[in-house]
């Protein structure tokens, strides 16, 4: 390339640069908040989800703290696990923490409870779903999206009391936050990934949406 076809290409390269390093700049992984009742001057909220203003004060959303100061979060909702030709839906509660590190927020789920399963395909008997005691905590991270990436998932799946295969794997559910009409939600797709049997080629794909509140009953959100 000659040194003047060079010089014209500069100012070009220049902003193709400036562009790469911007949008690397923008691409921060969020963090967890959470709505809390906040006394002072600045735009605030009236209400509990965070969404009428208020300039008196009232409620704000607050960013949760590092490690040591660990928020405890319980889920809840319906999800849907799909197997074969055997599909299982089950209400679930979940218990885990929300917390943010300067590269972005994290959580981890350390209890995950199934209760009145049904199967609406297949020939599963008294569908049960358990998760794995022993790869507790679940541990995940937020990433653009934002999405939440939950590693180190393994659960059971049983049919009438008989053991059948576990399935284990990470997940990338979107996270949903909430409105006035639901609470901020993981949604799960055909798009979140799939969980793999253990010791063998079976594949679970999981479906639904799973709401998360704070322990005291607070708003929760990814930004």
């Amino acid at each position: 390339m000659s040194r003047k076809m060079y010089a014209l290409l500069l100012p070009v390269l220049a902003v193709v640069a400036f562009a790469s390093m911007s949008g690397a700049a923008q691409a921060v992984e969020p963090k967890w908040e959470i709505c809390q009742k906040h006394a002072g001057a600045g735009t605030k909220f009236s209400d509990s989800e965070c969404e009428i203003p208020l300039t008196t004060g009232a409620y704000e959303w607050v960013l949760v703290g590092g490690a040591g100061a660990k928020v405890q979060v319980v889920t809840f909702g319906k999800l849907t696990l799909k197997t074969g030709g055997v599909t299982i839906v089950c209400k679930v509660l979940d218990g885990g923490n929300i917390w943010n590190l300067p590269a972005g927020g994290q959580d981890e789920i350390t209890a995950f409870t199934n209760y009145e399963c049904k199967t609406t395909a297949g020939t599963c008997a008294m569908p049960e779903i358990e998760a794995v005691k022993t790869s507790f905590p679940w541990v995940s991270k937020l990433l653009v999206g934002p999405i939440d990436e939950i590693e180190n998932i393994k659960i059971t799946v049983f049919c009438g009391g008989v053991k059948g295969p576990t399935y284990e794997g990470t997940l990338k559910p979107k996270i949903v936050n909430g409105t006035g009409g639901h609470p901020t939600f993981a949604e799960f797709t055909a798009g979140t990934g799939t969980l793999k049997e253990a010791g063998g080629a079976g594949i679970a794909e999981v479906l639904g949406h799973d709401y998360i509140l704070t322990e005291e009953g607070e708003e929760v959100r990814a930004k």
